[in-house]
């Protein structure tokens, strides 16, 4: 690596800057049946075949007429019918499956959409980072966290290309950590990809990115009140004062927006379901700038910021108190001319319970729900916008104990992706939804959903531009024609 580096170095121009890193592998595994001619040996064509897949699906050239599998190239069955059926001793292919061990399959704990990297979406499950370049058409693992901490939020900088911040809790114990990334999570801050810029004693419930003369700034809602992380060397959470009158007020969540004129928005919600619930500052989030916008006495589970425009809104969603109830929905103020307007309750055909996330794109809301999955609310009907619920034949998880209910979604992100990376129309409304049992996306606007972080894969699998498919234990089973019959 250092010889390449010094290489380009010397021919590259000046004011440029030249980063070289090790390319990232992605393993996938066949399993397949191959049936041979009578007469035909089993364990020799089985080891030929094994040695053609071992020599194809890899990144380096091989005896065999291949230079390496190029860089962003999906495998598809088709070529693993023509990697065995290239061997004369075999007959026929069938029962061909295209197999990779690391997905989010399960227990998805985050999702977000990158602002600036096309068809780009982050997922985290337990103590793994994942990241799609293809609007989850595939995963692939970019950072693994230490065992003993699981991964509870990633929020992506939409003020500045490349930059996420994830936040991680430990298995047992109190506090919380977080970790920034400067590259898409490729490499991450601190001596090695464990070290993270904070290790709060705290829990972090919630975080958000502004930007201070041009500095990035972390905002965290923790239980013992809201802190702002300078991304300097050296530099510790230090505690915002909200509300003079509660110094130890605990915060479930943040969010932040810069509105059309340059006003810079951080809004927070109250952990105390007693008295005001947000607080809002219209001077980038320092001390004694915030201002109660109302929502008294409720339980304000999540803050998102909806930008339609040239307009901004900030949106609260609600959960129950107690008891099992359709819920209140969630609240919207528009944020103009550095206040907030009167909120607007948006609970019109919510019966979704406790709003566990929201998102938007274009003029669509997004409500991940724990009771009736992922409802969508489209605003272009003013007054006459009611909540939508998928029906049961949607794809969304169904509870195994209540065919009438949804599994809770716990993660949700929402962006108008272009279909392809290299060209800006036509553009999709992709929904990522993630729970207990993986991440499902629509793109027809929430009607109809698909998982789309399974292991197994019957027609293709794909690879991100950066990294390179390398062969894992492929399975391949031999039986004579006779045997076949």
């Amino acid at each position: 690596m250092a010889t390449v580096q010094q290489s380009l170095d010397g021919a590259r121009t000046m004011s440029t800057t030249c980063l070289v890193e090790w390319v990232g592998y992605k393993e996938v595994k066949v399993e397949a049946r191959a049936v041979i001619h009578r007469g035909e040996e089993a364990e020799a064509v089985q080891a030929r075949v094994l040695k053609r897949l071992h020599q194809t699906i890899s990144p380096l050239p091989s005896s065999l007429p291949s230079t390496g599998w190029p860089f962003g190239q999906p495998l598809r069955v088709s070529h693993v019918y023509d990697i065995m059926l290239a061997e004369p001793g075999v007959s026929f292919v069938d029962s061909v499956r295209l197999v990779v061990d690391e997905v989010p399959e399960h227990d998805t704990t985050a999702l977000a959409a990158d602002a600036f990297q096309p068809n780009t979406w982050y997922a985290t499950t337990q103590a793994k980072l994942f990241r799609s370049m293809d609007n989850g058409e595939g995963w692939e693992l970019i950072n693994r966290f230490p065992d003993d901490e699981e991964t509870a939020h990633i929020r992506v900088n939409n003020f500045k290309p490349g930059q996420l911040a994830v936040v991680t809790n430990p298995t047992s114990g109190a506090g919380s950590r977080l970790y920034v990334s400067d590259d898409c999570g490729e490499t991450w801050r601190g001596s090695d990809n464990t070290a993270f810029v904070a290790n709060t004693p705290f829990a972090i419930n919630d975080l958000a990115w502004t930007s201070r003369q041009g500095e990035s700034v972390l905002i965290m809602a923790t239980n013992n009140g809201l802190f702002e992380l300078l991304l300097q060397p050296g530099a510790s959470p230090v505690q915002i004062e909200v509300d003079s009158s509660k110094p130890t007020l605990g915060f479930n969540a943040v969010a932040a927006a810069v509105g059309v004129r340059g006003t810079a928005y951080v809004a927070a919600a109250a952990r105390s379901i007693s008295g005001v619930s947000v607080y809002l500052s219209t001077k980038g989030g320092p001390s004694n700038t915030y201002d109660p916008i109302g929502l008294k006495d409720e339980n304000v589970s999540v803050l998102e910021v909806q930008e339609d425009g040239p307009r901004t809104f900030l949106w609260a969603g609600l959960a129950l108190k107690t008891g099992s109830d359709a819920g209140k929905g969630a609240i919207r103020w528009e944020l103009q001319a550095g206040s907030a307007s009167a909120p607007t309750s948006m609970i019109k055909g919510w019966d979704g319970g406790s709003c566990h996330g929201l998102a938007f794109s274009g003029s669509f809301a997004f409500a991940a729900t724990h009771d009736k999955g992922v409802l969508w609310l489209d605003l272009n009907k003013g007054e006459q916008a009611s909540w939508r619920a998928p029906l049961r034949e949607s794809g969304l998880k169904i509870r195994e104990d209540d065919v009438r209910a949804f599994q809770p979604v716990t993660a949700l992100a929402a962006a108008a992706q272009p279909v392809s990376a290299l060209t800006a129309e036509p553009r999709q409304n992709v929904v990522m939804a993630g729970g207990a049992s993986g991440i499902y996306r629509s793109t027809d606007i929430g009607t109809s959903y698909q998982l789309c972080s399974n292991k197994i894969f019957l027609d293709r699998v794909t690879v991100s531009p950066t990294r390179l498919f390398v062969s894992g234990d492929h399975e391949v089973a031999v039986v004579s024609e006779d045997e076949a019959k």
